[in-house]
């Protein structure tokens, strides 16, 4: 059944107005009023198919407000109006319980994130209080925006190496997960991305791939019901995961593998040898996953438009 506007969104009545032109990313969106200045199309998985969501102090919709010469090569009109579950990484600016409003802003029908600062090993111990009300709003804002949990796939540290040779090193990446993919089982979020690691040519390829397998293991066993997913790897340097086989094995070593699967990035693979440049080719390199790996682990697909060789 198609919801009025009154029914779908709110901006509150403290929220801020534009700043430098551009709408404050700190206001907050809730339903059950309909104050709004302007409309702003979401995707039909939003909530309703048509419904829509209201930004303050514009007088034109959000999506007239992008450059045409970036609309011309955007996909936001197809994402809006698919029933495919597609989106973009977005920034937990003002707190992570924004990314379902950065999500809905820009017509996604799904969406990543980073759960803290990717690019730091410092874990940030919040308040209880603080947390459990930074949580409870992630919640009631992917409710209110449409957003299923399994639909949303967070994406681990950049400084995570499950396989790591350095044991300092592998401690900080056991550490740094457990933490992620607590966050991910307080939040709801079903799902947890990372990249697999690297030797760092200092062990075999086969040992790197049993330690990474080991890391996943021990998250594992502390946690409940999140599915931690291997990403696809472009097999430079040192790194595993580069290849079928290799993701396979993993595969192969972990405990319960109701709580495993993949995440191709369509980058990775076609930098690691797979091509996918045709109908074709890319339904060959599908075949040879499900073979190998099985479609069932597939829970995820990185898309990437690079046209570099």
């Amino acid at each position: 059944m198609k919801r009025s506007v009154k029914e779908v969104a709110k901006v509150t009545k403290n929220s801020k107005k534009v700043k430098n032109g551009k709408p404050d990313s700190s206001r907050e969106i809730f339903s059950g009023t309909e104050k709004f200045e302007n409309k702003v199309e979401i995707s039909e998985s939003s909530i309703t198919v048509g419904a829509t969501i209201r930004c303050i102090g514009e007088d034109k919709e959000w999506t007239d407000l992008i450059p045409a010469s970036f609309r011309e090569k955007s996909i936001i009109d197809k994402v809006m109006s698919s029933a495919k579950f597609i989106g973009a990484h977005v920034g937990i600016s003002g707190g992570i319980d924004k990314a379902p409003v950065y999500a809905a802003q820009s017509g996604c029908r799904a969406f990543g994130l980073f759960l803290r600062n990717q690019r730091t090993w410092k874990i940030i111990i919040r308040d209880l209080g603080e947390e459990n009300v930074l949580i409870e709003s992630f919640k009631r804002n992917c409710v209110r925006l449409g957003f299923d949990m399994k639909h949303i796939l967070p994406h681990g540290s950049y400084l995570l190496n499950a396989g790591a040779p350095d044991p300092a090193i592998l401690e900080k990446t056991r550490v740094t997960m457990l933490h992620e993919v607590k966050m991910c089982e307080k939040m709801g979020v079903e799902l947890y991305n990372f990249h697999p690691g690297s030797s760092c040519n200092q062990m075999s390829t086969d040992k790197c791939l049993e330690r990474v397998a080991e890391t996943v293991n021990i998250v594992l066993k502390q946690t409940q019901h999140v599915v931690i997913v291997l990403e696809t790897m472009a097999s430079q340097g040192n790194t595993v995961g580069g290849t079928f086989e290799q993701l396979k094995t993993i595969i192969d070593m972990i405990n319960d593998k109701t709580r495993v699967g993949v995440c191709l990035d369509t980058c990775h693979i076609f930098a690691a040898g797979y091509d996918i440049r045709d109908t074709e080719n890319y339904r060959n390199v599908m075949r040879k996953f499900d073979e190998i790996i099985g479609l069932n682990y597939l829970k995820a697909i990185h898309l990437n438009d690079s046209k570099g060789e």
